[in-house]
């Protein structure tokens, strides 16, 4: 049901914010501004992982993106320290305040990857704002206790699901053998020669004959039903015609 979907989705989210160092509620953020400025979650995801490999080389001095930090008077360490939403929102506002129209997309593409330059130039920081206002207003955000408990919660039931399907690989092993010994034996009565598949062709050698046979009593009743019907009229003509 409803619970269902949700804890999914936001195990699947907590998962997510761990592996790029930010809060269950950035990425919250951070998918209903996809939302607002038509951008699907996927692209985001993919533009984030490649920012978060990119400022973790550009920490170590390495990558492509230490040219574009240089541009936009930003550091890797400084960034990375940022929940996820705060930090494309200051990225992209450092693009837009140093970074002339004509190279944008060149800086953009340095820290997002080609593809992910695109989506992210999407979402400007006023619809990181606005995105933010909304997943406060309407209770959306949750905070990384509660997203870790419904994430242990989803791995519990995921655990249960293990349970039985573990238990089902049991009974079909067990089962295997005698289901195999009653296909064999099935397979064997049904070979040529054998007195039970001469029951089975001699029915089916019989099967015209039935539909013949069917066939001609259903004509004969066919019959007799429209002569019935014919003399029923007549006799309903000469009824009248005395009458009248």
């Amino acid at each position: 049901g409803m619970w269902a979907v949700s804890s999914r989705v936001i195990d699947q989210q907590a998962k997510l914010a761990k592996s790029l160092g930010t809060t269950s509620k950035s990425l919250q953020v951070l998918e209903h501004s996809g939302s607002l400025s038509g951008v699907a979650f996927q692209g985001i995801e993919q533009a984030t992982k490649d920012l978060q490999r990119r400022l973790s080389q550009a920490a170590s001095g390495t990558g492509p993106a230490v040219k574009a930090l240089e541009k936009l008077k930003l550091t890797a360490t400084g960034l990375m320290e940022l929940p996820l939403d705060e930090r494309i929102s200051a990225i992209n506002d450092a693009i837009s305040k140093f970074v002339p129209a004509a190279e944008q997309a060149t800086i953009a593409g340095m820290l997002f990857g080609e593809e992910g330059s695109i989506a992210m130039g999407r979402i400007d920081s006023e619809t990181i704002r606005q995105a933010t206002k909304d997943v406060e207003d309407f209770r959306v955000a949750l905070s990384d206790k509660a997203a870790a408990s419904i994430e242990r919660a989803n791995d519990a039931l995921s655990r249960i699901g293990m349970v039985f399907r573990g238990i089902s690989n049991q009974v079909a092993v067990r089962m295997a053998p005698a289901i195999e010994k009653l296909a064999n034996a099935f397979t064997d009565l049904m070979r040529v020669g054998n007195p039970v598949r001469t029951v089975f062709e001699g029915i089916f050698n019989r099967i015209p004959a039935y539909v013949a046979s069917v066939t001609a009593i259903a004509a004969v009743l066919g019959g007799k039903y429209l002569v019935s019907m014919a003399l029923a009229r007549i006799a309903t003509l000469k009824f009248a015609g005395a009458w009248v």
